[in-house]
């Protein structure tokens, strides 16, 4: 189970859009969730709907031993729960001075939840304080959402010293993820910070933006999260590719941990796969573009497609090359016995990005990658070996004797008839 905080003292950054619209897409993808309210204002419980004043637990019970946490948990679907807040919830840091209320509370009480959730998600105050406290010393991880606003790093220090001392109180890592929020792309200042949050997180940036989306805040308005209002709307593609992300950096740190405890002359452990199981209800047509492959062990697509055909015979090797869909370019890479699959490029400074295996038995990987309109190179990785892709003929020569493959992307978005994605070229 992966426990997340969400968290900022600064208001107005998205912190309680992101904790629902992300839980729900978690749960959109089959991942059984929990969304723990821990901010007194409830704006995540009436977020879905929940009309916390006519219950009579809520999240201020996780902090009463004798309650039972799992009768705390209201059920919003098959795959996402919640444990909604009150404002009585205010009163556990007032009552400080006459009752003591340990750090630990929430943690401790989450040893106690007997359904198995895959992810819990933990929305926390605007300030830092005692139930901000409890939600990071439950959780592993801590999102920080951010705002291109000129404030926006300021107050960050304050969570990082607080972050620093759960971290030598538990005397255990906490992992953290900075995310760009109500993101607008052809502002100069939103990627002037933007490209100030990469210099100060790196690697913990995540590649997803939320854009600023008038229909996230629509659907809050109704008490739904972006998944049940409008998923042909970029909010919902933006929290898709956000859970999706999230996804992919646990298999990459399960493999380094996986390598780290193995001893030097045990054999390589392989990258884990994610389970894909069908979903309750079909993506829009975006997300489900033609497939793609290239193979690491054959020399040519006509190999490639002959030793697959009964395999996958439905997929025509003219149409196996990148694709360009609504959220950006789909690579696909084809090999069952591939342990690990890597794309990189000039669009992501050449920092190799993990394809998600979403057939083990045909051996089918992809990821989508946002790419500005030009003309790229890239090349995949695969099992620790540089290849360029056998289905995209178009290759370069690069400055240490190899080649490259090449693609164009147009600026134009691709083609929709009747709700569905026209048959364009991937530009």
């Amino acid at each position: 189970m992966r426990a997340i905080a969400i968290a900022n003292q600064k208001g107005g950054c998205g912190k309680t859009t992101t904790a629902i619209n992300l839980s729900a897409a978690l749960a959109f993808l089959q991942k059984k969730t929990l969304l723990i309210d821990l901010d007194p204002q409830g704006h995540a419980t009436c977020g879905l709907g929940i009309q916390a004043e006519f219950l009579e637990r809520t999240s201020y019970n996780l902090f009463d031993p004798t309650s039972s946490v799992n009768d705390l948990i209201v059920p919003i679907n098959e795959h996402l729960s919640l444990i909604p807040t009150y404002v009585i919830l205010s009163q556990i840091e007032q009552e400080q001075g006459t009752r003591t209320y340990s750090r630990e509370c929430v943690a401790k009480r989450l040893l106690e939840v007997t359904e198995p959730y895959d992810y819990v998600v933990i929305d926390s105050p605007p300030h830092i304080g005692l139930l901000t406290a409890n939600a990071f010393f439950a959780a592993g991880e801590v999102i920080i959402p951010i705002e291109p606003s000129f404030f926006s790093l300021h107050g960050l220090a304050k969570i990082f010293e607080t972050i620093d001392l759960v971290q030598k109180l538990r005397n255990k890592k906490i992992r953290l993820h900075a995310l760009m929020t109500r993101f607008e792309k052809r502002m100069r200042l939103a990627r002037e910070i933007q490209e100030e949050v990469k210099k100060y997180f790196h690697d913990q940036t995540f590649l997803t933006a939320i854009d600023e989306n008038v229909r996230l805040k629509e659907a809050a308005a109704v008490g739904k999260s972006i998944v049940d209002f409008d998923r042909n709307s970029v909010g919902f593609r933006n929290y898709i590719n956000l859970a999706i992300e999230l996804i992919e950096r646990g298999l990459i740190w399960q493999a380094e941990e996986e390598l780290e405890v193995s001893a030097p002359s045990a054999p390589k452990k392989t990258v884990p796969v994610i389970p894909i199981v069908p979903l309750a209800e079909p993506l829009p047509a975006a997300f489900h573009p033609q497939l793609e492959t290239e193979s690491a062990a054959l020399s040519s697509p006509l190999e490639l497609h002959c030793t697959l055909e009964h395999q996958v015979a439905d997929i025509d090797p003219k149409e196996l090359k990148p694709r360009k869909v609504l959220s950006g370019i789909l690579f696909s890479f084809l090999n069952p016995k591939a342990a690990a699959v890597l794309v990189a490029g000039d669009f992501n400074r050449w920092v190799a990005e993990p394809l998600l295996l979403i057939d083990a038995e045909v051996g089918l990987w992809q990821k989508i990658v946002s790419m500005e309109p030009g003309t790229h190179h890239y090349k995949f990785l695969v099992d620790d070996v540089w290849q360029t892709d056998p289905f995209n003929q178009v290759t370069q020569p690069n400055p240490y004797g190899g080649f490259d493959s090449i693609l164009t992307v147009d600026s134009s978005p691709p083609g929709y008839e009747n709700g569905k994605e026209a048959k364009t070229g991937t530009g």
